[in-house]
């Protein structure tokens, strides 16, 4: 069940039957998402204290996936102050 961008991936009703197994998987291999119908719905993410470097935020894990999904992060043009119409509007 490896997704590639982390550990594991476990289906929602696998997660509810070994929640001991999604939580050390998580403190041992790094974040597991849950899947519902396919679609991630939540991430365990493990608790690490005193190591700033791997105490991320759940919301940190889902902004590298969506940029990760995307492609990498957007190009936004540089904002100039002077020029309102420097950036071409989508409308």
């Amino acid at each position: 069940m490896a997704d590639g961008k982390h550990s594991s991936t476990w289906q929602l009703q696998e997660a509810k039957n070994r929640l001991s197994e999604v939580i050390y998987a998580a403190q041992s291999s790094g974040p597991q998402t849950i899947t519902r119908h396919g679609e991630p719905v939540a991430m365990v993410v493990p608790i690490a204290v005193g190591a700033p470097e791997i105490n991320a935020s759940a919301w940190d894990f889902l902004r590298d996936d969506l940029v990760a999904s995307l492609g990498g992060p957007p190009i936004v043009p540089k904002r100039v102050a002077d020029a309102p119409d420097a950036v071409p509007l989508p409308w």
